[in-house]
């Protein structure tokens, strides 16, 4: 692999991240709603979650979905109950009055609480299937050496929880959190209603996959 494609990666998978979806939803709720140290946790979660993605890519994860359809569905139905069990999870806690983390329980629950949830968030992230299963496949590809494999994944992955961590750290510091807290019930409403959003695009389209 040549700089240029280096570069080239480096650049898709940043705009990969920031570009709007679950993962960096996360993150960034619980920065606000819960602190620093618990939006480092959800992030080693997405982090540990791009890894397993990784590894299935380079097992062969889009040449398995065109043998097996069957799996990308199985996959798309667990993203989409999961996604909606998280919206729903923040729209109940709406009503406790109380600050709850995603998992819809009490944020004194322990950093792996987190940490399981930044992990279940990315697995079950559509945009994560699409990028590993097509693009990521491609760069894959064209390695030449195992070191070379090992260099890409460490870099992806320490390029991804840096990324994670420096969103947690700018929107964990105590103006934003003031902001959040004032206006907590909307932006856990808006949330909320984003991450069920997510699960009825993926509900859709795993429907017409079903029908197509």
């Amino acid at each position: 692999m040549n700089p240029l494609m280096i570069l080239t990666l480096a650049v898709t998978h940043f705009f990969v991240l920031i570009v709007p979806g679950p993962d960096i939803l996360l993150i960034l709720r619980t920065s606000l709603a819960s602190g620093y140290k618990e939006a480092i946790a959800a992030s080693l979660g997405v982090g540990c979650g791009i890894v397993i993605w990784i590894f299935l890519t380079v097992l062969g994860l889009n040449a398995l979905f065109l043998a097996f359809p069957a799996i990308q569905i199985l996959l798309m139905i667990a993203s989409s109950l999961y996604l909606l069990y998280l919206g729903v999870g923040i729209l109940r806690s709406l009503k406790s009055g109380g600050s709850l983390n995603l998992n819809g329980k009490s944020t004194k629950g322990g950093l792996r609480k987190f940490f399981i949830t930044g992990f279940f968030t990315n697995l079950s992230n559509p945009k994560a299937v699409l990028y590993f299963a097509s693009v990521f496949s491609v760069f894959v590809s064209s390695l030449d050496s195992l070191w070379q494999l090992l260099g890409v994944a460490f870099f992806i992955s320490f390029e991804s929880l840096c990324v994670f961590l420096l969103v947690g750290k700018i929107f964990s510091a105590k103006r934003p959190r003031e902001i959040f807290l004032n206006n907590q019930k909307i932006l856990d409403a808006v949330c909320g209603a984003i991450f069920i959003v997510f699960a009825l695009l993926i509900a859709y389209e795993c429907y017409q996959k079903i029908q197509g």
